[in-house]
């Protein structure tokens, strides 16, 4: 499938520690853009040094703080202190008891090699439960999140930073000559960790516990999911304290991934110059514009239902089909309603919306998906046509581009059935 997206390659130094390479295998691509060109703060390149060449993310959140207080408004300060805390969460003392308690490595909680996960294979004996887990997510991480994306909101004017090649072979980079970063960049990495804070105010709002270690080990073996866990744990999927604020944070953290994308995409497609030096460039701009126009769908869906999937375009075929094989059902290319109000607006259980399991020790793994009870999940994706009333919490409204702003941008998106309604000036990841 084409990409909408195309991010220069820059691959994290071999010389990392696992304990720092699960974030720099993500996120190196967008430290790679701050280098300091000119005179600048000694706390900024303290920042910078502890973060990208002695690898200590706390003591770089520490400088990065004091480069904010120096400087409020310099967007090097405040990407590197976003990064910065995201960088730090496995050192936090309840994240690291957490990691320990489940058997994880000391050197690297989250490594991208799944064989350095569980360095004996297996959990702990004795591992503690999902709540556990989630207890964590909404001590440590999404405070962390909630700060970086803060940080990210600081950053108000346009701006430009370039790496060049010897500053990016400080750290092991030799691929590429200069890397260009401009704000179309850290909407993009907004709408990366609007997205992540979407899950997981949706993970801690359901009951998740369930025996960890023994579904873990069993799991490709003999366990029966639909005996061993879902009748054995009638409380799982079923709401916690809590979550109908919680599912109303997560419904404003997806409105806000998607505008942060969208003001991302849009950006780029703005911009004049050549884009061979930038970090994300527009691999396909006409599939960034119908990517952009069915996440405002998607967006649109939260409040009000919504017709989504229709039309030819190959891959809302391809889409189609699946969901048509996986749910039995006949959506064609009329498309299907969506409709996403409930889940937000009024939160239930899970339980009743679970696929059914059926069980087979000759197949591998042994449990199998055998249905749906309503394939329809309570209302939300059907093929009827839109009908009903709007969200009475919805999302925050658009605001539109100035007048006669980005003609080249309004071309790209005439491409896809865009008007100037999807066009915006600010993003809505900001604090209200």
């Amino acid at each position: 499938m084409r990409a909408p997206l195309r991010i220069s390659t820059c691959p994290c130094p071999r010389s990392l520690q696992p304990a720092s390479r699960w974030l720099f295998a993500t996120a190196c691509v967008v430290i790679a853009w701050l280098g300091l060109p000119g005179a600048a703060s000694a706390d900024l390149a303290g920042c910078r040094t502890a973060l990208l060449t002695t690898l200590d993310p706390v003591a770089a959140l520490t400088q990065c703080n004091d480069a904010v207080t120096t400087n409020p408004s310099d967007p090097q300060a405040r990407l590197l202190r976003a990064l910065a805390r995201l960088a730090s969460l496995p050192f936090q003392p309840t994240v690291d008891a957490l990691a320990d308690a489940f058997g994880l490595s000391d050197d690297g909680r989250f490594p991208p090699d799944a064989g350095l996960l569980l360095p004996t294979g297996q959990l702990a004996p004795g591992s503690p439960a999902p709540s556990a887990a989630q207890a964590v997510v909404t001590s440590d991480v999404l405070p962390a999140l909630d700060a970086a994306l803060a940080d990210l909101a600081a950053i108000g004017t346009p701006f430009t930073i370039a790496l060049t090649a010897d500053e990016m072979a400080s750290f092991g980079v030799t691929s590429l000559a200069v890397v260009e970063v401009d704000e179309s960049d850290a909407e993009l990495l907004a709408a990366v960790l609007q997205a992540a804070r979407f899950a997981l105010l949706v993970g801690v709002s359901y009951d998740l516990d369930f025996d960890v270690d023994d579904a873990v080990l069993r799991f490709s073996d003999t366990l029966d999911i639909q005996a061993e866990i879902m009748a054995t744990h009638p409380a799982l999927l079923g709401l916690r304290a809590g979550a109908a604020a919680q599912m109303a944070a997560a419904k404003l953290a997806l409105c806000a991934a998607v505008d942060s994308y969208d003001l991302g995409i849009l950006a780029i497609a703005a911009e004049a110059d050549a884009q061979g030096d930038d970090l994300v460039a527009l691999g396909d701009p006409q599939l960034a514009a119908q990517v952009s126009q069915e996440l405002a769908r998607l967006r649109a869906a939260l409040d009000a239902p919504q017709r989504v999937l229709a039309g030819p375009v190959e891959w809302k075929a391809e889409f189609r089909a699946v969901l048509n094989d996986a749910l039995g059902t006949a959506f064609d290319a009329s498309g299907a309603t969506l409709d996403l109000r409930a889940p937000f607006d009024a939160p239930a259980s899970l339980r009743p919306l679970a696929p059914t399991f059926g069980f087979d020790p000759l197949r591998h793994p042994p449990s199998v998906i055998t249905g749906y009870p309503d394939p329809t999940f309570a209302g939300a994706l059907t093929a009827a046509p839109p009908a009903g009333g709007s969200s009475p919490n919805p999302c925050p409204p658009a605001v539109p581009e100035p007048a006669g702003a980005a003609s080249a941008l309004a071309a790209l998106l005439a491409v896809a059935g865009l008007g100037a309604a999807r066009r915006r000036t600010r993003s809505l990841h900001e604090p209200a």
